[in-house]
């Protein structure tokens, strides 16, 4: 089990055990030997979730070797029945074609491709049916692009009134690491939601809506005008560098509800 990679959530888990099964690193291992491994397509893991809001999700496939086919594998984590949810996926190449898609009603679904060419391959991944989380496994051809956070991920935007505005400084920005390959990073955020209350995120604050806004460098801001929506926050970062990001929060000059409202706020990385 110490030789086998890991595959699906992290650790052992009920679709994966232990992982890919290593024959060759067992053996090497068993053996006290370093001897050269043999060449096999890069994995990549990623995770999300789908809801009646959030419908479908893309993800980017960087095909530098076209000798490996594309295998995808998405699980619906609380998956019950089949409606219960129902996600699908289709695969399309850099021509923007579709070569693949799968739309079963089981809790896990497939894709296999064998690439004709390089490039940035789409997975798109939908929802037919119900809400849930979902993972995705995948071996390809491709560079494996991976960031961690460094700092402890909480925004903290303390009790405001409203018409007033905030930002995060030095002390509090958050901080992302590229752990592998070099990177562009993107940036979304869900709209601030409390007590069955949505506040629109726009241009300018007003009733049950505010001005959310992110930067690089604590001097140019952009607005995110659109929830679940990817915006550029750095680009062609090299392995092990190091982005901040700021925040800014003006909030709505009234709101028909008086709870707390919070957002979650993705970074993801995709190949230059």
């Amino acid at each position: 089990m110490s030789t086998a990679r890991g595959w699906g959530p992290p650790g052992t888990d009920i679709d994966y055990g232990a992982g890919r099964l290593e024959a060759h690193h067992a053996i090497r291992a068993a053996a006290g030997t370093s001897a050269r491994t043999i060449s096999t397509p890069k994995h990549v893991y990623y995770s999300g979730a789908l809801s009646a809001s959030v419908t479908e999700e893309w993800w980017n496939i960087n095909v530098t070797d076209n000798t490996y086919p594309i295998g995808v594998t998405m699980v619906m984590s609380n998956w019950s029945g089949s409606a219960n949810p129902d996600f699908d996926m289709t695969l399309f190449d850099p021509g923007d074609n579709q070569v693949g898609s799968a739309t079963g009603i089981q809790r896990q679904d497939t894709i296999t491709h064998q690439p004709s060419q390089t490039g940035t391959y789409r997975l798109r991944v939908f929802r037919y049916a119900g809400a849930g989380d979902y993972f995705v496994d995948l071996s390809a051809g491709t560079h494996v692009i991976s960031i961690t956070l460094d700092t402890d991920g909480a925004i903290p935007l303390g009790a405001l009134g409203f018409g007033e505005t905030t930002s995060t400084g030095d002390a509090q920005k958050e901080i992302v690491r590229v752990t592998a390959d070099p990177a562009n990073l993107d940036i979304r955020t869900s709209l601030f939601s409390g007590g069955g209350n949505d506040w629109a995120l726009g241009t300018t604050n007003g009733n049950d809506a505010i001005k959310w806004e992110f930067s690089p460098d604590n001097l140019d801001w952009t607005t995110f005008l659109a929830a679940d929506t990817n915006y550029p926050l750095a680009e062609e970062l090299a392995s092990a560098a190091q982005q901040a990001v700021y925040f800014r929060l003006t909030m709505p000059t009234g709101s028909s509800s008086g709870q707390a409202h919070s957002s979650l706020v993705t970074i993801t990385a995709v190949a230059p």
